[in-house]
Parts: structure tokens; sequence; C-alpha cells
């Protein structure tokens, strides 16, 4: 069987559209979960911090986009979940 999936290029199931793209990851990870309580999912969003931070309203528990590990990306980061009442680890 399938333990995971790491999702690319998530934001192209509706372009421009997170609301819709979220509602795709997660019918997609809930059915996923429901075949294997182990199932993991890591989506990775490539768009300003702005645009990935929304992606955090899915159910994915694991989001990447590369330029969050950069310096200025984790401190854009930072101050956007504070804005949205966010937590990050």
């Amino acid at each position: 069987g399938v333990d995971g999936f790491r999702m690319d290029a998530v934001k192209y199931f509706e372009r421009g559209v997170a609301e819709k793209n979220n509602e795709v990851l997660n019918w997609l990870y809930s059915e996923c979960t429901n075949l294997n309580p182990d199932f993991y999912m890591v989506s990775e969003v490539w768009d300003p911090m702005i645009t990935f931070s929304k992606y955090y309203d899915s159910q994915t528990p694991s989001i990447f986009n590369f330029d969050a590990g950069r310096q200025t990306g984790l401190k854009q980061l930072k101050d956007i979940c504070l804005l949205r009442n966010l937590s990050i680890n």
C-alpha cells in the first residue's frame, strides 16, 4: 500500500485560489487516512509568504516552501502567522 504522498505544486489544482486547493488537499488527505490511518502527506507551495500561509488552513500535516527556509522567509512567515493567529513549530 501507500504510506504517503509528496504533493508538488498544489497551488495548481485551481490556479490562484488557495481555498479551492485546500478543499482538494483536505479531500485527498481524508480519503487516504480513511484507508490508512498512518498516512502522511507533504504539500509544496512555491508562492509568496502571504499566499503560502493560506495553506495552513488545509489538513495537510506538512507544508513547505523553499523560500521559507531562508532567514528572511522565516521572519515573513512568522509575521504572517502572528497576524492570522497561527502557531508554527
